[in-house]
């Protein structure tokens, strides 16, 4: 039958044309993940591109010549004798996304970096037991598993992010508070409620884009005082809520100065219209003083509200509530 032989080159064909592209997206998110910066996205953009261009003519050419594959007379197919150059750029193009989330280990959660990674898994070990077993093709079902797990992040990520700052939301927060104090290991932990002095008057005066173009920048500058572990959420409105992962007085205090560090570099650059200012309210948690997470959230409320009216830093105190 004439068609087998068309479906046999047109369907070899888009697998090793096309093979490249998943990975190349893959590695194109996991850029935008991480830097979520457009410009340096459109960058990358435009060299993946012109490395699925190349494949592609390569691939095209090799149709003529055999040199990835060939199909004979009686429409049996054979590898040819550059067949692990395709193998080798999907195998580069995954490596290469894995090296870049673990070199930018620091600017993502945790879970997220092992979602990122586990993507990986599923196609990598495919194109290995293909590479032994050319008769057995488990690819496309590998590829629906690592669709599924990125799509399963998104969904994840929209549920529990705040969709102006983009942090996590209060839903998140009170979910990761609940996680913390129900935990076996009852490890005790830090918390710093922050919230932007006269915020009112920045959409008064200027205008509530900018109200919440402030609320973005203030995001961004808090997240990256943070590490790695630690947790970060809109509280509601122009307060945020911080969770970090230590009960240390000293690792608490030097985050505190270097947020406000932070505001105040931010402060002293050129061209903008107003300043920021944060007021502070922090305390560590301690899970054997058996008083409940809103008793606690809400003795760090009174420090802020405290240090707001004072226009002053409160010491922390590891076991003082109120």
């Amino acid at each position: 039958n004439f068609i087998y032989p068309i479906f046999n080159n047109v369907g070899n064909y888009l697998l090793y044309a096309l093979g490249p592209i998943l990975p190349s997206l893959w590695y194109i998110y996991v850029h935008d993940q991480i830097n979520q910066n457009i410009r340096m996205t459109k960058k990358v953009l435009r060299t993946i591109m012109m490395l699925n261009l190349f494949n592609m003519v390569f691939v095209t050419v090799s149709v003529f010549f055999g040199w990835i594959y060939l199909i004979d007379q009686s429409n049996i197919y054979h590898r040819g004798p550059l067949f692990f150059v395709s193998v080798v750029l999907n195998l580069v193009l995954l490596l290469l996304t894995c090296f870049y989330i673990a070199g930018h280990k620091k600017k993502l959660e945790s879970k997220q970096y092992d979602i990122l990674l586990l993507f990986s898994v599923p196609p990598f070990f495919s194109m290995i037991l293909q590479i032994f077993f050319p008769n057995v093709s488990i690819l496309l079902n590998s590829l629906v598993l690592s669709t599924l797990i990125v799509f399963l992040n998104i969904q994840n990520k929209n549920v529990y992010t705040d969709y102006l700052t983009g942090v996590f939301n209060r839903k998140r927060l009170e979910k990761y508070l609940n996680d913390r104090i129900s935990s076996n290991t009852k490890k005790g932990f830090a918390a710093i409620l922050i919230d932007i002095d006269a915020f009112k008057s920045i959409n008064d005066t200027f205008g509530h884009n900018e109200g919440d173009r402030a609320l973005k920048t203030t995001a961004i500058i808090l997240e990256s005082c943070l590490r790695r572990n630690d947790f970060i959420a809109r509280f509601g409105g122009d307060e945020f809520f911080i969770v970090l992962d230590t009960s240390s007085k000293r690792v608490l205090e030097e985050i505190v100065n270097r947020i406000e560090r932070g505001i105040a570099k931010h402060n002293a650059r050129e061209f903008i219209q107003y300043k920021l200012n944060l007021s502070m309210g922090y305390d560590i948690y301690d899970p054997k003083s058996g008083i409940s997470i809103e008793e606690f959230q809400k003795s760090i409320d009174v420090k802020m509200y405290q240090t707001k009216r004072e226009g002053k830093v409160l010491p922390v105190h590891a076991k003082e509530y109120g």
